[in-house]
């Protein structure tokens, strides 16, 4: 009866408005659907050197939905010549999940609750395998994926500035002497190294 009464542009526009409405929600879910839970940031060294001391990397994992995460972990890639120090994690919550592979190390973190965030920091030592990699033409970077209850995300650092030794022969006295068999004479190099590692 209502439908009697109502004239044929009436239902028209009530149907359009109806279609609209769909659209509206159709395109909120799609959006939605598959969107990260967690942002991730990374702050690394100014430069690390190979076989030198360790250096500290910080990754921050921040809560972006309007609600809580929960069974986060976050594993590290490291690249070839570099590896995680064992036990030099730090950060409230933040505990060894796997350092079975020093170069691919696992860690748990906390509950995220709406707006939360998680930062840790751990040590990594460069080794001299790094310089195989970075003459190989590799980029030294970082990759952190963050896993979480129902999905994961992942993160590359920016390249990491790395200080290489340069050993040089600058010179070489008594190259060429004439001596008897059994004589003694001292032969002195001096070598030097024009690069910033060590």
């Amino acid at each position: 009866m209502l439908i009697k009464s109502m004239s044929s542009k009436s239902i028209k526009y009530m149907l359009m408005k109806l279609i609209v409405v769909l659209i509206s929600v159709l395109c909120s879910t799609v959006s939605g659907f598959g969107q990260s839970k967690v942002n991730i940031t990374s702050k690394i060294p100014s430069a690390i050197g190979i076989c030198g001391a360790s250096q500290k990397v910080e990754i921050d994992v921040r809560n972006i939905t309007t609600g809580s995460v929960s069974a986060i972990s976050v594993t590290l890639t490291l690249p070839t010549g570099m590896h995680y120090e064992k036990g030099s994690v730090s950060g409230t919550g933040v505990s060894e999940k796997s350092t079975t592979n020093l170069q691919k190390p696992e860690f748990n973190l906390p509950n995220l609750a709406i707006t939360g965030n998680s930062t840790f920091a751990v040590e990594i030592i460069a080794d001299c395998d790094l310089t195989g990699f970075l003459t190989s033409g590799g980029i030294p970077t970082i990759t952190a994926v963050c896993y979480y209850s129902g999905g994961s995300v992942t993160h590359k650092s920016l390249p990491l500035s790395v200080n290489q030794p340069s050993i040089n022969v600058s010179s070489i006295s008594n190259q060429y002497i004439s001596a008897s068999l059994g004589e003694l004479f001292i032969r002195k190099l001096t070598i030097t190294n024009g690069g910033k590692g060590g």
